[in-house]
């Protein structure tokens, strides 16, 4: 039978949270979180099994809502939970943990070193991934949705004017190949609205199945972070059960800039989106229905 020799940090949160941030500092402070990493710092191996078990019911990041036909599929879980356990001690692993960690290791089952994956689909599939390591450390990176539904926004209009590009200049070559995406990131993100209800969609996910872990828990508002560097990486720092370096810790904490919190009251448009959406329940909840917040 296998064993967690050093149970996994779960990095988790909506898309455009901070999570990429929060998963650098970790990983110059010691934290292993893979070998194949996309630009955002999320781990290629278990990107692609998020992403599949969110495309098993057709969805994808931008619908989480369609991973309850997976979750209500109780044979159907087993199954995936055993497929997962296998591929998480097969030679595939090698894409995370790279070549000398796999044949020291073998299985992600027995890494000795602190460690663990950012993919914010986490936040989504958690409870297969809790059900293979019971006792993971589930960091939750939160961000107020105004913020994040212009990041996704501006986002989403980058790609859509890199798509139409892209088509004006080469239309036959796209022709001949099907094109696998749509035109940016996602259509819900093409209204600033669209994009916030995908947040609001996530934070509801993360209370559901973050409500019961008690200490393996920990929640962390990115504008806090932002505000108080030091203190909230100690206190991240020691969750993770990692022992801060005082010099690169004070080289990295000097990168992070304050002004990122709340930028949306410097914007009316944006402002005007906070108050139509500031009784949302999720708002609420995590204090960011005041502009004082």
């Amino acid at each position: 039978m296998t064993r967690i020799s050093s149970p996994p940090v779960l990095i988790i949160g909506m898309h455009r949270s901070g999570t990429s941030m929060v998963t650098r500092l970790l990983e110059q402070q010691g934290l292993f979180v893979g070998r194949k990493l996309a630009a955002n710092h999320e781990a290629s191996f278990f990107n692609k099994r998020n992403s599949w078990l969110l495309a098993s019911a057709g969805g994808r990041w931008d619908t989480p809502s369609t991973f309850e036909h997976v979750l209500s599929d109780q044979e159907g879980l087993v199954l995936a939970t055993d497929y997962l356990r296998d591929c998480l001690s097969s030679p595939t692993t090698v894409e995370f943990l790279g070549v000398w960690r796999y044949l020291r290791c073998r299985t992600l089952f027995a890494l000795a070193e602190p460690w663990g994956w950012k993919d914010p689909r986490t936040t989504v599939t958690l409870p297969l991934w809790l059900s293979l390591f019971p006792n993971a450390r589930v960091l939750h990176v939160i961000r107020n949705g105004i913020d994040v539904a212009e990041s996704l926004y501006k986002r989403q209009q980058i790609g859509r004017e890199l798509g139409q590009r892209n088509y004006e200049r080469h239309p036959r070559l796209m022709q001949l190949f099907p094109k696998k995406g749509w035109f940016g990131t996602s259509p819900r993100a093409a209204s600033r609205q669209g994009a916030f209800e995908i947040w609001e969609e996530y934070l509801s996910y993360a209370d559901r199945f973050t409500r019961s872990l008690g200490e393996q828990l920990f929640e962390l508002r990115f504008e806090d972070l932002l505000e108080s560097p030091r203190t909230e990486m100690e206190r991240i720092l020691a969750f993770c059960g990692l022992h801060a370096d005082p010099r690169l810790l004070e080289a990295a904490l000097g990168g992070i800039l304050p002004n990122r919190a709340f930028s949306f009251r410097h914007d009316p448009e944006l402002q005007q989106l906070w108050h139509e959406n500031r009784d949302s329940p999720w708002m609420k909840h995590h204090g960011y229905n005041t502009l004082e917040a």
